[in-house]
């Protein structure tokens, strides 16, 4: 071709091409932004942003004819695409987006998210379980050993020793009352602090869980 020709096309370094391909791009961004603000990890947006960028590389192929690049003419036979010359980046593959499959997502989130409130506030209430069991352990012992106490007080030091030993008798079964409550409270008491384990270590699955449907669903697109 004659050298003489180029004068009629425009002349551009990669730079300055570069500069008016992002600068068309970002307009036509701002105003898929203006028409569908949504999420950038919207899926139907991703979609509709790669179809805008793929005919944004059509519009600039076509017109590449027009163009002498760095002192090369575009439309010569071998000449590099717009997207070699501009070092885009391929355009990640993408499936098609599957709402049901969307939907279902989401409904899942929820109910993982839901379980893992229930399961916090069982968490909290756990401590405040024992602690309130600590407590009517110790007001039931107190009371008990008190009532045990008053009833030695009845005891008259003048009655004779047979009748102060059916009476001590007959207080010797509560001595063993009290404390078959007192270890069955311990025991209690022992079971419900087991479980706080559990429920710590199930908190952390539902963590996990959310965490990675939570990145599946971001990543999803």
């Amino acid at each position: 071709m004659d050298p003489g020709q180029n004068h009629q096309k425009l002349q551009l370094t990669k730079q300055e091409l570069r500069f008016i391909y992002n600068q068309v791009l970002n307009h036509v961004l701002a105003k898929l932004d203006l028409h569908l603000p949504t999420p950038n990890n919207d899926p139907m947006k991703n979609k509709v942003t790669n179809l805008l960028h793929d005919y944004l590389k059509e519009v600039f192929e076509m017109a590449k004819h027009a163009m002498v690049v760095d002192g090369l003419d575009m439309s010569t036979r071998g000449a590099a695409s717009i997207s070699d010359v501009l070092s885009l980046k391929p355009k990640e593959k993408t499936e098609p987006f599957d709402f049901e499959l969307n939907s279902k997502l989401r409904e899942i989130l929820q109910s993982v998210e839901q379980e893992t409130i229930e399961v916090t506030q069982l968490r909290k209430k756990i401590p405040q379980k024992i602690d309130a069991k600590y407590s009517n352990v110790v007001q039931d012992v107190d009371q008990k050993v008190s009532e045990f106490l008053d009833r030695l007080n009845t005891i008259e030091p003048e009655i004779d020793i047979d009748k102060s030993s059916d009476d001590i008798e007959d207080i010797l079964p509560r001595i063993s009352e009290i404390i078959q409550d007192y270890e069955t409270h311990l025991i209690q008491m022992n079971e419900l602090k087991d479980t706080i384990p559990k429920q710590t270590a199930e908190v952390e699955k539902l963590s996990e869980l959310v965490q990675f449907l939570e990145e599946q669903y971001n990543n999803e697109p």
